[in-house]
């Protein structure tokens, strides 16, 4: 006990079977006084980073097994005040989604011709066939086939118009990071129609 006594940080030890407290140093009776004793431990005792949700503190525990004075088995814990590394790292985290999120904002502005001219062919169409099922309908000579047909294709352009601007707006939106599984050849044709005229330009396949 003298030698966990001259030690700064908290460590304290518990009894294997029933959590009791056996030994706390004066660092963890400082650190802990008067506020439950403990901060949460991870399952099963794994060591790991704990939140001590009532401290608004983090530590990082270690824990090893050991025989007791009276012969029972116990855990030494070690609780490491990590607090300050993760604001840094959450202060870090912070500052690349600025980054990131500027980067998008440049990336969209070099995008803004091909970006244009992407929006502009479904808007054409749509008014191309808009204008030709208006034309049938005055003239009186028109199929019903014909005015669907030519209303699906004016549907299914708006449609792509509405994709390039969700996928533009995913694209700069502010968002925490999220890892999924995604099909590459899916990303790739997604991505298509919006490079095919940069591409077309530099004789690109």
């Amino acid at each position: 006990s003298t030698v966990l006594e001259g030690l700064e940080v908290p460590v304290y030890v518990t009894d294997a079977s029933s959590g009791e407290i056996l030994y706390a140093n004066a660092p963890f009776r400082k650190t802990f006084a008067g506020a439950g004793e403990l901060p949460a431990l991870p399952p099963d005792h794994r060591e790991g980073e704990v939140h001590d949700a009532v401290r608004g503190r983090w530590f990082l525990v270690h824990v090893r097994p050991l025989r007791w004075i009276d012969g029972r088995m116990a855990r030494l814990h070690v609780a490491t005040d990590i607090t300050e590394h993760r604001r840094n790292q959450e202060l870090h985290l912070q500052q690349q989604e600025k980054l990131a999120l500027t980067a998008r904002l440049v990336a969209v502005g070099e995008m803004a011709t091909t970006l244009a001219h992407e929006l502009n062919q479904p808007l054409a169409a749509i008014a191309n066939y808009n204008m030709g099922c208006a034309r049938r309908l005055r003239s009186g000579a028109w199929e019903m086939t014909e005015i669907l047909e030519a209303l699906e294709k004016g549907a299914a352009q708006a449609e792509r118009a509405s994709g390039v601007i969700q996928r533009l707006r995913e694209f700069v939106a502010r968002r925490q990071p999220t890892l999924v599984a995604c099909d590459i050849n899916d990303i790739v044709r997604g991505l298509k129609p919006t490079i095919e005229a940069e591409a077309g330009k530099h004789a690109v396949r």
